[in-house]
């Protein structure tokens, strides 16, 4: 009786480790995400530089070098994201679309309202 005392112990502890480490990591990562939220490019941008500074040990000349070139990366990679956004809704909506087909009559409600509560949260354009 002892012996399986002594292997539930551990193994509870063990468990409570794991249950510990993934709530802390939830928690930083949710952290993490409001503060990149609330923050916007700016924030992202000046974070990106501030971690080359201190890795790479940039000069202030080499900041300011890198906060532009990182600004300039950025908005290429949002005028990126603008032209193709037409193309990613259309696949979207057919996929969408494809899917409802699948779906019973009261389903069909149910998921066109999703859809459209989605859509909202992620400014998709439906057609």
């Amino acid at each position: 009786m002892k012996h399986w005392k002594a292997i539930f112990g551990v193994l509870a502890v063990f468990f409570f480790g794991i249950v510990t480490g993934a709530l802390g990591m939830l928690i930083v990562g949710k952290t993490i995400s409001d503060r990149v939220k609330r923050g916007g490019p700016e924030f992202v941008n000046k974070v990106l530089v501030k971690r080359l500074t201190h890795d790479i040990k940039l000069d202030a000349a080499q900041q300011k070098r890198a906060a532009e070139i990182v600004a300039k990366a950025h908005q290429k990679i949002i005028d990126l994201q603008q032209s193709i956004k037409p193309d990613t809704n259309s696949i979207f909506m057919e996929a969408s679309l494809e899917f409802r087909g699948e779906l019973r009559p009261d389903q069909q409600q149910k998921f066109d309202d999703w859809l459209a509560k989605e859509s909202a949260k992620n400014n998709i354009q439906r057609k």
